[in-house]
């Protein structure tokens, strides 16, 4: 956990970079200027030599990432649970201090939980040799494992992955010799 100070001056460097949509919000045409990208960098840079003397774009690059990584690990935790008609007392809350002031990022989500509700309209939550469950108590988060199961084998078998035990041991997790 960082401190007050530190809190503070996350917090700045936050509102700083919504105010650069330039570096985050692909959907405008400032996104692809290479000028106004150059600047809103330089001013990241400005604000994080504060607290870094030797902070420079790069720097500023990995803060970035590391913020938008742990926010988009949490709102897809979020909309994950939304989804999947949590109730009001189990309703998950983010653990990430600074999630509320990332928000202006969740339009920038490409891959969202509709891609699973897809996947079971199409019926991809079991194969044709896996037996359907008789139990209606088979938990949705059962169901929901074995769909981005294999999600993640048809997204390793595009990328050209090696198909056979590798991919089942991924698809039904590794089993003993």
């Amino acid at each position: 956990m960082c401190g007050r100070g530190e809190r503070s001056f996350s917090t700045e460097f936050i509102e700083l970079y919504r105010a650069q949509p330039s570096l985050w919000n692909n959907k405008t045409h400032e996104y692809s200027d290479r000028n106004r990208r150059a600047v809103a960098y330089d001013i990241l840079v400005k604000k994080l030599k504060e607290k870094d003397e030797s902070a420079n774009k790069d720097t500023v690059s990995k803060k970035i990432n590391s913020l938008g990584s742990a926010f988009r690990k949490e709102f897809k935790k979020v909309q994950r649970l939304q989804k999947l008609g949590a109730s009001s007392e189990n309703v998950y809350q983010p653990t990430l201090w600074y999630f509320d002031l990332m928000m202006f990022l969740k339009d920038n989500e490409k891959e969202t939980l509709s891609n699973i509700e897809e996947d079971l309209s199409v019926g991809l939550e079991l194969g044709p040799s896996e037996e359907k469950p008789s139990d209606p108590e088979t938990s949705t988060a059962d169901k929901t494992n074995k769909i981005l199961a294999r999600k993640r084998l048809r997204n390793a078998s595009a990328r050209g992955a090696s198909t056979g035990r590798h991919n089942q041991e991924a698809l039904h997790g590794s089993r003993g010799r």
